[in-house]
Protein backbone atom coordinates (compact mmCIF):
# COMPACT_ATOMS: atom_id res chain seq x y z
CA UNK A 1 0.00 0.00 0.00
CA UNK A 2 1.24 3.68 -1.05
CA UNK A 3 0.76 6.03 1.56
CA UNK A 4 -0.98 8.96 1.60
CA UNK A 5 1.02 12.44 1.42
CA UNK A 6 -0.53 15.68 0.70
CA UNK A 7 2.63 16.58 -1.47
CA UNK A 8 1.43 13.72 -3.76
CA UNK A 9 -2.10 15.40 -4.06
CA UNK A 10 -2.62 19.15 -3.81
CA UNK A 11 -5.94 19.80 -1.86
CA UNK A 12 -9.06 20.35 -4.49
CA UNK A 13 -10.87 23.73 -4.55
CA UNK A 14 -14.13 23.83 -2.09
CA UNK A 15 -16.67 23.83 -3.52
CA UNK A 16 -20.21 25.31 -2.41
CA UNK A 17 -23.00 23.18 -1.19
CA UNK A 18 -25.98 24.83 -3.42
CA UNK A 19 -25.60 25.00 -7.06
CA UNK A 20 -27.56 28.34 -8.28
CA UNK A 21 -28.54 29.17 -11.84
CA UNK A 22 -29.86 31.49 -13.73
CA UNK A 23 -33.79 31.49 -13.57
CA UNK A 24 -34.24 32.24 -17.98
CA UNK A 25 -32.05 28.95 -17.72
CA UNK A 26 -34.26 26.82 -15.50
CA UNK A 27 -36.13 24.43 -17.03
CA UNK A 28 -36.32 23.55 -20.67
CA UNK A 29 -34.21 25.78 -23.24
CA UNK A 30 -36.58 28.08 -25.09
CA UNK A 31 -36.67 27.93 -28.60
CA UNK A 32 -35.02 31.23 -30.53
CA UNK A 33 -37.81 32.97 -32.25
CA UNK A 34 -37.75 32.84 -36.11
CA UNK A 35 -37.60 35.74 -37.73
CA UNK A 36 -38.78 35.62 -41.62
CA UNK A 37 -39.03 38.17 -44.23
CA UNK A 38 -41.45 37.17 -46.68
CA UNK A 39 -41.90 39.81 -49.59
CA UNK A 40 -46.37 39.87 -50.70
CA UNK A 41 -46.88 39.06 -46.99
CA UNK A 42 -45.91 41.57 -44.92
CA UNK A 43 -45.59 45.63 -45.65
CA UNK A 44 -44.19 45.29 -49.10
CA UNK A 45 -45.15 43.64 -51.95
CA UNK A 46 -43.13 41.54 -54.55
CA UNK A 47 -43.25 44.49 -57.36
CA UNK A 48 -40.84 46.45 -58.01
CA UNK A 49 -40.01 50.20 -59.52
CA UNK A 50 -37.39 51.21 -61.49
CA UNK A 51 -36.72 54.91 -62.94
CA UNK A 52 -35.45 55.79 -65.87
CA UNK A 53 -32.62 58.74 -66.48
CA UNK A 54 -35.65 61.75 -66.88
CA UNK A 55 -37.30 60.52 -63.30
CA UNK A 56 -39.76 58.83 -64.60
CA UNK A 57 -41.06 56.16 -62.71
CA UNK A 58 -41.89 52.25 -64.06
CA UNK A 59 -43.50 49.07 -62.63
CA UNK A 60 -41.32 45.99 -63.13
CA UNK A 61 -44.27 43.42 -63.61
CA UNK A 62 -43.22 40.12 -65.38
CA UNK A 63 -46.90 38.89 -64.79
CA UNK A 64 -48.29 41.04 -67.92
CA UNK A 65 -47.98 40.38 -71.13
CA UNK A 66 -47.64 43.83 -72.62
CA UNK A 67 -45.85 46.91 -71.75
CA UNK A 68 -47.68 49.97 -71.06
CA UNK A 69 -47.60 53.67 -70.53
CA UNK A 70 -50.46 55.80 -69.01
CA UNK A 71 -52.43 58.36 -71.39
CA UNK A 72 -51.01 61.69 -70.99
CA UNK A 73 -52.70 64.15 -69.82
CA UNK A 74 -54.39 62.35 -67.52
CA UNK A 75 -58.12 62.29 -68.03
CA UNK A 76 -61.03 61.08 -70.52
CA UNK A 77 -59.77 59.56 -73.68
CA UNK A 78 -61.24 58.25 -76.53
CA UNK A 79 -60.73 54.45 -77.02
CA UNK A 80 -59.00 53.19 -80.22
CA UNK A 81 -60.99 51.53 -82.48
CA UNK A 82 -60.55 47.49 -83.31
CA UNK A 83 -57.15 47.95 -81.24
CA UNK A 84 -56.20 45.04 -78.62
CA UNK A 85 -58.02 44.02 -75.64
CA UNK A 86 -56.64 43.92 -72.53
CA UNK A 87 -58.29 43.26 -69.37
CA UNK A 88 -56.59 42.97 -65.91
CA UNK A 89 -56.49 40.22 -63.27
CA UNK A 90 -59.69 40.65 -61.81
CA UNK A 91 -61.44 40.91 -64.99
CA UNK A 92 -61.83 44.35 -65.74
CA UNK A 93 -61.66 46.09 -69.68
CA UNK A 94 -58.50 47.95 -69.96
CA UNK A 95 -59.50 50.63 -72.70
CA UNK A 96 -56.35 50.72 -74.93
CA UNK A 97 -55.71 54.32 -76.82
CA UNK A 98 -52.67 53.86 -79.03
CA UNK A 99 -50.41 50.91 -80.11
CA UNK A 100 -47.12 51.31 -81.16
CA UNK A 101 -46.02 53.96 -79.07
CA UNK A 102 -42.41 54.05 -79.48
CA UNK A 103 -40.03 55.03 -76.86
CA UNK A 104 -36.56 54.68 -76.05
CA UNK A 105 -35.95 54.13 -72.21
CA UNK A 106 -32.49 54.66 -70.89
CA UNK A 107 -31.90 53.09 -67.32
CA UNK A 108 -28.80 54.37 -66.64
CA UNK A 109 -27.08 50.87 -68.13
CA UNK A 110 -24.70 52.87 -70.24
CA UNK A 111 -27.22 51.38 -73.45
CA UNK A 112 -31.14 52.56 -74.73
CA UNK A 113 -33.62 50.25 -74.99
CA UNK A 114 -36.01 50.85 -77.71
CA UNK A 115 -39.57 49.38 -77.57
CA UNK A 116 -43.05 50.12 -78.73
CA UNK A 117 -45.64 50.53 -76.13
CA UNK A 118 -49.44 50.59 -75.66
CA UNK A 119 -50.94 53.72 -74.38
CA UNK A 120 -53.62 52.96 -72.22
CA UNK A 121 -56.24 53.55 -68.95
CA UNK A 122 -53.41 52.36 -66.26
CA UNK A 123 -52.17 54.18 -63.60
CA UNK A 124 -48.63 53.50 -63.67
CA UNK A 125 -46.39 52.97 -66.28
CA UNK A 126 -45.71 49.37 -66.88
CA UNK A 127 -42.57 47.07 -68.05
CA UNK A 128 -44.39 43.71 -68.91
CA UNK A 129 -43.33 40.36 -70.37
CA UNK A 130 -42.68 41.68 -73.51
CA UNK A 131 -39.87 44.22 -72.97
CA UNK A 132 -38.02 41.84 -70.21
CA UNK A 133 -37.85 39.37 -72.59
CA UNK A 134 -37.30 41.30 -75.69
CA UNK A 135 -33.99 43.04 -73.75
CA UNK A 136 -33.33 39.89 -71.39
CA UNK A 137 -33.90 42.39 -68.53
CA UNK A 138 -34.36 39.62 -65.56
CA UNK A 139 -36.12 41.21 -62.01
CA UNK A 140 -34.06 40.72 -58.44
CA UNK A 141 -36.68 40.79 -56.29
CA UNK A 142 -34.59 39.48 -53.11
CA UNK A 143 -31.80 42.42 -54.29
CA UNK A 144 -34.41 44.89 -55.53
CA UNK A 145 -32.81 45.44 -58.64
CA UNK A 146 -33.53 45.21 -62.29
CA UNK A 147 -30.40 43.20 -64.55
CA UNK A 148 -29.30 43.24 -67.85
CA UNK A 149 -28.75 39.51 -68.43
CA UNK A 150 -26.21 40.76 -71.65
CA UNK A 151 -23.91 43.41 -69.99
CA UNK A 152 -24.53 41.96 -66.28
CA UNK A 153 -25.25 45.23 -65.06
CA UNK A 154 -27.76 45.99 -62.85
CA UNK A 155 -30.38 49.11 -62.27
CA UNK A 156 -31.53 49.77 -58.67
CA UNK A 157 -35.55 49.39 -58.16
CA UNK A 158 -37.54 50.12 -55.26
CA UNK A 159 -40.61 47.87 -53.34
CA UNK A 160 -44.18 48.79 -54.04
CA UNK A 161 -45.98 50.09 -50.74
CA UNK A 162 -48.96 47.48 -49.77
CA UNK A 163 -51.27 49.98 -50.25
CA UNK A 164 -49.79 51.40 -53.97
CA UNK A 165 -49.86 47.67 -54.87
CA UNK A 166 -53.75 47.03 -54.12
CA UNK A 167 -54.73 49.15 -56.74
CA UNK A 168 -51.74 47.20 -59.05
CA UNK A 169 -53.48 44.31 -61.31
CA UNK A 170 -51.58 42.12 -64.21
CA UNK A 171 -52.68 43.03 -67.14
CA UNK A 172 -53.32 40.03 -69.54
CA UNK A 173 -53.95 40.60 -73.59
CA UNK A 174 -57.51 39.09 -74.49
CA UNK A 175 -56.04 36.04 -77.40
CA UNK A 176 -59.80 34.69 -78.15
CA UNK A 177 -61.16 38.10 -80.11
CA UNK A 178 -63.94 37.86 -82.15
CA UNK A 179 -63.45 36.76 -86.08
CA UNK A 180 -64.26 39.88 -88.35
CA UNK A 181 -66.63 39.36 -90.53
CA UNK A 182 -65.59 38.49 -94.05
CA UNK A 183 -65.66 41.48 -96.82
CA UNK A 184 -66.93 40.69 -100.17
CA UNK A 185 -63.27 40.89 -101.33
CA UNK A 186 -62.39 38.02 -99.59
CA UNK A 187 -65.58 35.37 -100.06
CA UNK A 188 -64.08 33.61 -103.46
CA UNK A 189 -60.92 32.82 -101.08
CA UNK A 190 -62.86 30.57 -98.63
CA UNK A 191 -64.43 28.32 -101.84
CA UNK A 192 -60.77 27.37 -103.01
CA UNK A 193 -59.20 23.98 -102.44
CA UNK A 194 -56.68 25.46 -99.69
CA UNK A 195 -58.36 27.61 -97.94
CA UNK A 196 -61.28 24.63 -97.24
CA UNK A 197 -57.71 21.88 -96.18
CA UNK A 198 -56.58 24.34 -94.11
CA UNK A 199 -60.09 25.11 -92.46
CA UNK A 200 -60.75 21.13 -91.84
CA UNK A 201 -61.55 20.24 -87.63
CA UNK A 202 -59.29 21.16 -85.18
CA UNK A 203 -56.91 18.20 -84.57
CA UNK A 204 -57.28 16.32 -88.13
CA UNK A 205 -54.65 17.18 -90.26
CA UNK A 206 -55.27 16.01 -94.03
CA UNK A 207 -51.71 14.42 -95.77
CA UNK A 208 -50.99 15.69 -99.25
CA UNK A 209 -49.36 13.07 -101.30
CA UNK A 210 -47.60 13.65 -104.52
CA UNK A 211 -46.71 11.13 -106.98
CA UNK A 212 -47.76 7.15 -106.69
CA UNK A 213 -49.21 6.74 -103.28
CA UNK A 214 -46.83 4.11 -101.62
CA UNK A 215 -48.72 0.52 -100.41
CA UNK A 216 -47.44 -1.53 -98.01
Amino acid sequence: MVPYSPALRPPSPQLPRRLYLPTRHVGKRLRRPIVAAAIGNGYNSPLLFVRDVTGRRFLVDSGSEVSILPAQPPGPHRPLPGGPKLKAANGTTIDVFQTGRHEILDLGLGCTYPFKFVVAAVPNAILGADFLRQHGLIPDLKAARLRDGVTFLSATCSHCRRKAAARLVHVKLEHNLDVPIDGPSFQHVRNTPMFLSLADTPGEFPAVTIGTPLVF
